[in-house]
C-alpha cells in the first residue's frame, strides 16, 4: 500500500505529457516522411499554476460502486450432465434428434495425442464414449449435450474442464420466420436496429466493460444473436441487465442519422472495392439463392436511403417478436447454471415461435452440364488499373468423401497454382485457389487479380494450368500424397489450444443447424482411408478437360484492359438494368467473338454454341457458352440444389 501511495506523488502536472489532436491546432513543424503537421512545446508557468492551485473539482470523484465486478473466481465442480431430450414433439429436424438423444457417440480411442507426429493410426481407432461423463485426457472432444427443450427454446450445454477459465460464454440465437425478414426493408431495418440499440446502451454498459464483462448483438440471415463472455460469478446479473436494456432501448433520431449514413457509406464503398473482392461477392450472389443476395447493391443503397427515423422507431418495437430461441452455454458453468441463464433469457426475451418450424434461408445453384458461364462486368472504379477473374467449378452437394478429396486437391493444387501464375508467369499479385461449402454445395475457386491482363486472358491461363496440373497429379508420388494426407489429419485432430477455439467449433455446428459434432473424427478417419487413385479419379470426374466440366467465370475488367481487349477507346458498354439500376454484364454481342476466337485457338477441339442468358439456341454442342448479363435473371431461371437440411 505504501508503494502505491508513494507512486501517486509522481502523478503531477509537471511530470505529464499532454497530447492534443484537433483540426484547429496551430502547428510549426512538418514530419519528414508522412508530412503530418505538429508542434511541441513545454507547459507555460501559468498553466501549471492553474492546474495545481485549484484541485477541488467536484466533477473529479470516484465512480459509484460497480455491481458488475466479479469477486469470485472459483471453478465450478464438474457434475455429470444429464440429457434433456425426452421425445420428438418439439424437434426441429432429424439432425437435431440424432445429436440430442445420443448418450454414446463415436470417439477417438486415444484422446491425448499432441505429441504424436503422425495421427493416421489414431484416426482409424475409434470407440464409443458416454457424453454424460468427463473424458479424461481429452475432454475438449466431448460434445455438448442438449440440456433442455421446450416448444420455443433449446438449450445446449458444455462445462469446460480443460482450460479452467473463471468465465462463461452464452450464445443466444433468436430465429425469426423468413416471411418476417424476406423483404429488403425488413432486412435493413433489422441490421440498423441492432446497431442503433447497441449504441443506445453503450453508456449504460460501460461499467460492465470496465469489469471485463463483454457482449455483442447483431443480425444474420434470419436471426438475431446475442453473445455474452463474462466472469461466471456476475454473468446472470450482466445477462439480465443487457437483455432488459436491449428490449427496452429507445431509438434516438441522432443515432439513427449516424448509422443510416454509415450504412449508405458501406454500400457506396462497395464500388471502390478491389476487383477480386467484387468478383468473390458477385460469384456468391449468382450461385446461391439466399434472401439477402436477392438484392443488388444498387437496390440496397436505394432502399436504405429511403428509410426514415419513424420506420426504424416502429420496427424496433417488434424486433424481438415472433422468435424462437436456441442457446449454448459453455465454460465455467454447471448444468443448473445453464438452466438459470436460460430462464433469464426466456423471461426477458419471451420467445413465442415454435422451434419445429426452423427454416433454411437458401440453397445453391446447379450449373447445366458442359456449360461455361461468363459473368463479366466493366470496372466500377476507372482509376483502379486492376482486373480480376474468379473461375468457379460447382462440385455438387456435400458428402464427407467429396469434401475430403476436394480439401486434399486444394492443398496440392493451390501451391502449384500460385507458383505457376504468380511466380513464373507473373500474371497477378493476388493468386488464390480455395474450396468453399455454402448451403450444402461444394465449390472450387480460382481467383486472380492482375494489373497487366484482362479477365478472359487470365481465365484462359487458369484453364491451361488445370490441363498441366492433371499431368502433375497423374505423376504425383505416393510419398507426397501420404505427406499431404498426414498433414490434413494432423490439422483436423489438433487439440483446441484455447477455450474460444473449442467454443467456436461447437457453436458453429449449432448455429448452422447441422449438429455435426463428430465431424472431425469422421473426417480424419476418412482421410486415413483415401488413396492416391481416389484423388486422381476425383479430378478426372470433376475437372479434367475430357469431361468438359461446367464452370462459372466472374470477371471485372478495368478501363485500360477493356480498351486493349476491344481494340478501341470507345468500346461498347453494357446497358444499365432498367429494373434496379444495376450495371449489366457484357453479353454475347460484346464478347462472344472474343471468347470463340480464344477457344478455337486452344488445343482442344470443341463444338461451340454462344448465347446470352436471354435467348436460346437449339444446337447441341459439346460445350455451350452462356453470357450472364443479369445475374438475378440467371439465378431465377437456373436449377437449384436442395436446401442444407435436405442434403444432410
Amino acid at each position: 500500500q505504501s508503494v502505491f501511495i508513494n507512486m501517486l506523488d509522481y502523478l503531477t502536472p509537471e511530470r505529464s505529457l499532454v497530447l492534443v489532436s484537433h483540426k484547429g491546432i496551430e502547428t510549426d513543424t512538418e514530419e519528414k516522411w508522412t508530412g503530418a503537421q505538429y508542434s511541441i512545446r513545454r507547459f507555460e508557468d501559468f498553466e501549471v499554476e492553474r492546474w495545481t492551485s485549484n484541485i477541488n473539482i467536484p466533477e473529479l470523484k470516484l465512480p459509484e460502486r460497480n455491481s458488475f465486478i466479479a469477486r469470485r473466481f472459483d471453478q465450478r465442480r464438474f457434475c455429470n450432465p444429464t440429457l434433456g431430450f425426452s421425445g420428438d414433439d418439439h424437434s426441429p429436424s432429424t439432425l437435431f434428434r440424432s445429436a440430442a438423444k445420443q448418450k454414446h457417440v463415436s470417439s477417438l480411442k486415444t484422446l491425448s495425442h499432441n505429441n504424436t507426429k503422425s495421427k493416421r493410426n489414431i484416426a482409424v481407432e475409434v470407440i464409443e464414449r458416454d457424453v454424460t461423463k468427463k473424458w479424461e485426457g481429452g475432454d475438449p472432444w466431448r460434445p455438448p449435450i442438449m440440456k433442455n427443450i421446450s416448444k420455443t427454446t433449446i438449450l445446449w450445454h458444455k462445462q469446460d474442464t480443460t482450460f479452467k477459465r473463471p468465465r462463461t460464454n452464452v450464445r443466444i440465437i433468436l430465429r425469426k420466420k423468413l416471411s418476417d425478414v424476406s423483404c429488403l426493408n425488413s432486412h435493413l431495418l433489422t441490421k440498423l436496429c441492432c446497431w442503433i440499440l447497441t449504441d443506445s446502451i453503450t453508456e449504460a454498459t460501460y461499467p460492465a466493460g470496465l469489469a471485463g464483462q463483454e457482449y455483442d448483438f447483431f443480425s444474420c440471415e434470419n436471426c438475431l444473436e446475442i453473445h455474452f463472455d463474462a466472469y461466471s460469478g456476475k454473468l446472470d446479473v450482466f445477462m439480465q441487465f443487457v437483455c432488459e436494456k436491449l428490449k427496452n432501448a429507445k431509438v434516438e433520431e441522432n443515432i439513427f442519422d449516424r448509422y443510416k449514413e454509415a450504412q449508405i457509406k458501406e454500400f457506396r464503398n462497395y464500388f471502390k472495392s478491389e476487383p477480386n473482392e467484387i468478383c468473390a461477392s458477385r460469384t456468391y450472389m449468382a450461385l446461391h439463392k439466399l434472401k439477402y443476395t436477392e438484392w443488388s447493391i444498387e437496390e440496397r443503397l436505394h432502399a436504405v436511403d429511403s428509410l426514415t427515423y419513424q420506420n426504424v422507431k416502429d420496427y424496433a418495437k417488434i424486433l424481438f417478436e415472433n422468435v424462437s430461441m436456441e442457446m449454448f452455454v459453455y465454460g465455467n458453468a454447471a448444468g443448473e447454471d445453464a438452466l438459470r441463464f436460460m430462464n433469464i433469457a426466456e423471461t426477458i426475451l419471451k420467445p413465442t415461435e415454435p422451434i419445429v418450424k426452423r427454416e433454411i434461408p437458401g440453397n445453391g445453384i446447379k450449373l447445366n452440364s458442359n456449360t461455361c458461364y461468363y459473368n463479366i462486368y466493366p470496372a466500377y472504379d476507372n482509376s483502379n488499373q486492376n482486373s480480376a477473374v474468379e473461375v468457379t467449378f460447382v462440385i455438387g452437394t456435400f458428402t464427407r468423401l467429396k469434401s475430403a478429396l476436394l480439401s486434399l486437391l486444394v492443398t496440392i493444387c493451390g501451391e502449384s497454382f500460385y507458383t505457376s501464375l504468380r511466380t513464373k508467369q507473373q500474371l497477378g499479385y493476388s493468386v488464390e485457389c480455395f474450396d468453399s461449402l455454402y448451403n450444402g454445395v461444394l465449390q472450387l475457386h480460382f481467383l486472380v487479380q492482375s494489373n497487366s491482363r484482362d479477365p478472359l486472358y487470365l481465365e484462359k491461363h487458369i484453364g491451361e494450368f488445370l490441363d498441366d496440373f492433371e499431368a502433375q497429379l497423374e505423376n504425383l508420388s505416393q510419398e507426397r500424397f501420404d505427406e499431404v494426407v498426414d498433414s490434413a489429419i494432423n490439422v483436423v485432430l489438433s487439440m483446441p489450444k484455447a477455450a474460444n477455439e473449442e467454443l467456436e467449433f461447437w457453436y458453429s455446428n449449432i448455429e448452422n443447424g447441422l449438429y455435426d459434432f463428430q465431424s472431425r473424427e469422421k473426417t480424419a478417419k476418412l482421410y486415413a482411408t483415401l488413396s492416391l487413385s481416389d484423388l486422381q479419379s476425383f479430378f478426372r470426374q470433376h475437372l479434367s478437360k475430357e469431361c468438359c466440366p461446367s464452370k462459372f467465370v466472374t470477371g471485372i475488367i478495368s478501363d485500360a484492359h477493356a480498351k486493349e481487349l476491344f481494340g478501341r477507346d470507345d468500346y461498347p458498354l453494357p446497358a444499365e438494368n432498367s429494373v434496379n439500376g444495376e450495371q449489366s454484364g457484357f453479353g454475347a454481342n460484346h464478347l462472344g467473338h472474343i471468347v470463340a476466337d480464344s477457344l478455337s485457338q486452344s488445343d482442344v477441339e470443341h463444338q461451340l454454341s454462344i448465347k446470352d442468358d436471354s435467348n436460346n439456341t437449339n444446337i447441341s454442342p459439346q460445350v455451350e457458352i452462356v453470357f450472364v448479363e443479369n445475374w438475378k435473371h440467371f439465378r431465377e431461371t437456373a436449377q437449384a440444389y436442395p436446401t442444407v437440411l435436405q442434403i444432410f
